[in-house]
């Protein structure tokens, strides 16, 4: 499995539905330029080097737009329930839809991740033969 697929899959668990109000997160994680990976490492979504280096494989500003969601979600009254999805794609891309909370719902944000297959590596990374 894709190491951004297992990622997805386990902040669903632990910033999903069922979880989010029960969450307990150090703000300092939380600010601006605070490394999202050191968020995602602590509440175990992140757990060995490979998904740590996938992650840090994205652009640094959609690590930090990542971040800036999460800090959304959780900051709120009442918190944004979270769904991540994963899917192979030529470049890195996110992708957020915040619905805001109506009667019988308190609304949720959606994000959607893209980025290569781990063995394939982006033109930026390889290098080139002259």
């Amino acid at each position: 499995m894709p190491h951004l697929q297992a990622i997805a899959l386990r902040a669903n668990l632990v910033l999903g539905h069922d979880k989010i109000d029960e969450l307990e997160i150090d703000p300092g994680l939380l600010m601006p330029g605070a490394p999202v990976e050191k968020l995602l490492e602590g509440l175990g979504v992140v757990r060995s080097p490979e998904e740590l280096e996938a992650l840090l494989a994205f652009p640094l500003a959609l690590r930090e737009g990542l971040r800036g969601v999460v800090y959304s979600a959780v900051t709120r009254t009442p918190r944004a329930p979270m769904t991540f999805a994963w899917a192979p794609g030529y470049d890195y891309e996110m992708t957020v839809w915040d619905a805001p909370g109506a009667a019988g719902s308190r609304g949720a944000i959606t994000v959607f991740l893209r980025s290569r297959y781990p063995a394939d590596r982006h033109p930026t990374t390889q290098s080139s033969s002259a």
